[in-house]
């Protein structure tokens, strides 16, 4: 659900923008619960996801990771995804070089030169050291906090927008809710509409903080808090 809902964040975000995703290259910092989802789901959308990273290691293919699917079961048995560059069902280390592949560490991740950044980890992850070398244009927060206040500020003078964790990543917490409304009320709701509903509150939520930012002529990431303090 929050790999989810951080699909559906982007896309609106991206509708909001005016910007096409055709084409459009994505790293991603984690391949957890979160990380592992959002890959899975940006994938099915047609994004070109090219960096992956976990704790051990990351791979970084230019043109393309080609299954994600193919990732996740080398790391089921792994346990890791350093040096997984596969080639049709053949997954390896050997094949880095036929694909144009590249070992990166997590921090070096941050730092290619992607469209979209998605920080799915750890906090703290770009801070005022290495804000100024990100190269993305858009970072979509799917960690709690992986930005430091002074990193957010270099991010916004670059002109980076940033897509903040309580917006990007509230679909966890958005279908939780569901699952006690519907308990609540003894009902019993298809995958289909838990999916449905959730587009809709993130499609939602997206349009009004991007509304309130141009109100108030703020960062997204304060134009949600402007938003929170409101409805408290």
């Amino acid at each position: 659900a929050t790999g989810l809902g951080g699909v559906y964040s982007l896309l609106a975000s991206l509708k909001q923008l005016g910007i096409d995703k055709k084409g459009l290259t994505i790293a991603i910092q984690g391949f957890g619960n979160v990380g592992h989802y959002i890959a899975t789901f940006l994938e099915k959308e047609g994004f070109k996801i090219v960096a992956l990273s976990d704790s051990k290691g990351g791979i970084y293919i230019p043109n393309g990771i080609e299954s994600i699917d193919q990732i996740s079961k080398f790391k089921e048995a792994k346990g890791y995804l350093a040096g997984c560059y596969c080639v049709g069902s053949v997954c390896d280390i050997s094949k880095r070089t036929e694909l144009g592949g590249q070992d990166i560490s997590p921090s070096e991740l941050l730092e290619l030169p992607v469209d979209i950044l998605i920080p799915a980890a750890l906090e703290n992850v770009i801070t005022a050291e290495n804000a100024d070398n990100v190269k993305a244009k858009i970072v979509l927060e799917m960690a709690n906090g992986p930005t430091t206040s002074e990193a957010d500020e270099v991010l916004h003078q670059k002109n980076i927008t940033v897509i903040p964790d309580i917006l990007a990543n509230s679909g966890g917490v958005a279908v939780s809710y569901f699952e006690w409304y519907q308990n609540l009320h003894e009902e019993h709701w298809s995958r289909e509409d838990v999916f449905t509903k959730l587009k809709d509150k993130m499609d939602k939520s997206v349009g009004e903080v991007f509304e309130a930012q141009k109100e108030h002529g703020t960062t997204l990431r304060e134009a949600a808090y402007i938003l929170a303090l409101q409805r408290i």
